[in-house]
């Protein structure tokens, strides 16, 4: 418990800086509501505490546009819902095929093309049924008695690649497996006829196999990520791609780079080490006895596929995989980051996709060293001097900015009399070249020096009200008083009763929404 509420207040803490970021780089006066709506949707942060936050700056949130961000993925959401419904017309007619023909069988583990007849061809769609032939141009499920082709399943991707028979060839983009047993090859054929009861020669693309170095990886990353971070990981999920694994894993907190680079070394000396890959079906019990890993809430049948290489990792799995561990190639974490409450994600890729990896790296370095004016071994250093001179540069446009506004305001031309109206004093001013922050800072002077109970100004396109602490006691609000303002030339705004901003569209008009000031104040704006 002391742990999910330690990781809350994380969350909180990350989500609010997030918001502050978004804020403090807003142009205009309000939040778009899209973007409101995927710090709820993506980040789980509230919208009443982005108002709030948005609030204390004088921003606003545009709640229609959070609405209509929120109705969009409610209605993307009911489009899911749709496909459920076509999922299930296909699976009705592939129920058929099956109680027909049986389930297919898999020759993947051996063989990467094989000869096989065409059993069934179903049409996709909401009306899907069998079909006696598929010719040029025609896309659907192909069904056959037996494949090389992996369906989709365990995290893996399935196969691609064609089915060729004299006269004709079908490209096969996707493979997966229906609850009834069947191998589902999504085809479209390119040329000829493909006729039910025809036999075909199937060829799995070896570039999408490619797949099973990265899974004979996620193994060893596993067994590394216990080894190092302790018993406790377990696999949460995982994603098995010709070019990339991605694998959750349970654990409390960050992996920490020292961590990170202790896994990666421990993978790429297995892989060194050209380990033997065997795998064989065994009696549940026996795969228990040997301490292979199995998944927490997975189902099993009596008879498991148990994956073993060398004594580093043991596992229940029906994926493909490299013969021996040297096959996999090169070994590179790319990220790691927080999923969700103890769960972690790590991916990485292997291989040929791992030097294509460091070479973008590589490549990447090159540039950025390139535009610093230097050689990619300087970079840490080169970036280092230019982040203090840009801090220094912003420290010193701040004074500058601060200076240039004390010199307007000393000036009794910058600043109107103080004037009386709803039983406050109150002064306005017009200021050139100021930001927000500045423009708070003129305030508050101008509010010390001047002895006002409300000071407003304006600069770019931007309006500050500060209200002193003895008018808020007496019901000044800074924060509907600048609203009111700005809403005069058509802009928005708001904030505390003591402080408050607001952003105009036509900054040509600043000085005409100043002096509405008075107006508003005696109307008890």
């Amino acid at each position: 418990i002391h742990a999910e509420e330690e990781q809350f207040l994380r969350t909180l803490e990350a989500g609010i800086q997030r918001v502050s970021t978004i804020l403090d780089g807003l142009d205009g006066a309000v939040l778009p509501g899209a973007v409101a709506f995927d710090l709820w949707q993506t980040y789980g942060f509230p919208l009443d505490l982005t108002r709030e936050m948005a609030a204390e700056r004088g921003l606003e949130v545009d709640a229609a546009g959070y609405e209509v961000a929120r109705q969009r993925a409610r209605e993307l959401s009911r489009a899911g819902g749709a496909g459920r419904k076509l999922f299930k017309a296909a699976s009705d007619a592939l129920g058929r095929v099956a109680e027909r023909v049986g389930e297919t069988t898999f020759l993947g583990y051996e063989a990467e093309e094989a000869t096989a007849k065409v059993v069934a061809l179903v049409t996709p769609g909401d009306d899907a049924r069998e079909q006696d032939a598929f010719t040029e141009g025609d896309a659907g499920t192909v069904v056959l008695d037996r494949t090389p082709f992996y369906p989709e399943g365990g995290g893996q991707v399935g196969d691609a690649g064609v089915l060729e028979w004299p006269g004709g060839k079908a490209l096969v983009s996707a493979t997966k497996k229906s609850r009834q047993g069947l191998t589902l090859h999504q085809a479209r054929v390119v040329r000829g006829r493909l006729a039910a009861g025809q036999a075909v020669t199937a060829r799995v693309d070896p570039a999408r196999r490619e797949t099973q170095k990265h899974h004979s990886a996620t193994h060893l990353l596993h067994a590394a990520l216990r080894s190092v971070l302790g018993h406790h990981v377990a696999q949460a999920g995982s994603l098995v791609a010709p070019d990339r694994l991605r694998f959750d894993f349970s654990h409390p907190h960050a992996v920490t780079a020292e961590e990170q680079l202790r896994v990666e070394e421990l993978v790429n000396r297995w892989v060194q080490s050209d380990l033997a890959v065997d795998w064989r079906v065994v009696p549940i019990s026996e795969a228990r006895a040997a301490g292979a890993m199995m998944l927490f809430g997975e189902k099993y049948g009596e008879n498991v596929r148990m994956v073993k290489m060398g004594e580093v990792s043991t596992e229940l799995c029906g994926g493909t995989h490299v013969g021996r561990t040297g096959q996999i190639g090169a070994f590179v974490i790319v990220s790691e980051e927080a999923v969700s409450a103890g769960v972690r994600r790590m991916e990485a890729r292997v291989g040929a996709s791992a030097l294509r990896y460091l070479e973008e790296l590589r490549r990447s370095q090159e540039r950025l060293a390139a535009l610093l004016g230097g050689k990619p071994a300087q970079l840490e250093e080169r970036l280092l001097k230019l982040q203090a001179d840009h801090k220094e540069a912003l420290r010193e446009a701040a004074q500058l900015r601060d200076r240039l506004a004390s010199a307007q305001t000393s000036s009794g031309a910058a600043a109107s009399e103080v004037q009386e109206a709803g039983g406050f004093s109150y002064l306005t001013a017009l200021l050139e070249g100021l930001d927000a922050g500045a423009l708070r800072n003129a305030a508050d002077s101008l509010l010390a020096k001047s002895g006002a109970d409300v000071v407003v100004l304006g600069s770019g396109g931007a309006l500050v009200a500060k209200a002193s602490s003895a008018a808020v006691a007496r019901g000044a609000n800074a924060g509907k008083l600048v609203r009111s303002v700005a809403a005069s030339v058509g802009g928005s705004g708001g904030g505390r009763a003591d402080m408050a901003q607001a952003g105009v569209k036509e900054p040509g008009r600043l000085a005409e929404a100043l002096a509405t000031v008075g107006d508003a104040l005696a109307s008890g704006g």
